[in-house]
């Protein structure tokens, strides 16, 4: 029994536990290892029964007001897999179906904009908002977290098609968008490249 070992918290560990239960028999080893981790144990502070998520991936939001019905526009419609005039209602709809599933934590795993536009991480974090005030007038207090997808930074290809023609748009670059969404996390990164 000379390799029986006391983990530093009290306890023993599990391989220590089974040779005190081999050599002192089933009873004995239970009640000598259960002794200090019951004291720990009533300390610990309670964890709740269930806990809820959603996941809204790949939302590509395209604010309205970036948009015309210019050939540009059209053009660019056309040709990329993204439902530009629908991300809105899309991104709606999804908060709707959040609000009343009451998760507990929101996850947003990227590619949160069509290409980056300032104004739609705006509009976004805006419809958030909504849906988190809507959701604590309901008793609950939902989370979002968010991460930046390979669309959401500093993408050339954001484009503004309201002036009737394709032009840049508003860049987000990592410390605006570090800054805008602040509220859902991206402050407590534990790694940031800036």
């Amino acid at each position: 029994m000379s390799d029986f070992s006391i983990r530093s918290r009290g306890g023993v560990s599990r391989r220590g536990f089974l040779k005190l239960f081999i050599a002192l028999g089933g009873g004995a080893a239970a009640i000598a290892a259960s002794g200090p981790e019951t004291a720990l144990a009533a300390e610990a502070p309670a964890y709740p029964d269930s806990l809820t998520f959603a996941v809204m991936s790949d939302v590509h939001l395209f604010a309205p007001e970036l948009w015309s019905d210019c050939p540009d526009y059209t053009t660019a419609e056309n040709s990329d897999r993204k439902m530009f005039r629908e991300s809105d209602d899309i991104v709606d709809k999804a908060l709707a179906d959040i609000v009343a599933a009451k998760p507990d934590i929101v996850f947003v795993p990227g590619d949160l904009t069509k290409d980056g536009e300032y104004a739609c991480h705006e509009s976004l974090k805006e419809k958030f908002a909504a849906a988190r005030q809507q959701l604590a007038s309901a008793g609950v207090d939902t989370q979002f977290y968010v991460i930046n997808g390979n669309h959401d930074l500093n993408n050339h290809h954001g484009k503004d098609f309201s002036s009737g023609a394709a032009a840049d748009a508003e860049r987000t670059d990592p410390l605006t968008y570090k800054s805008l969404w602040a509220e859902c996390g991206y402050t407590d990164t534990v790694v940031y490249d800036a």
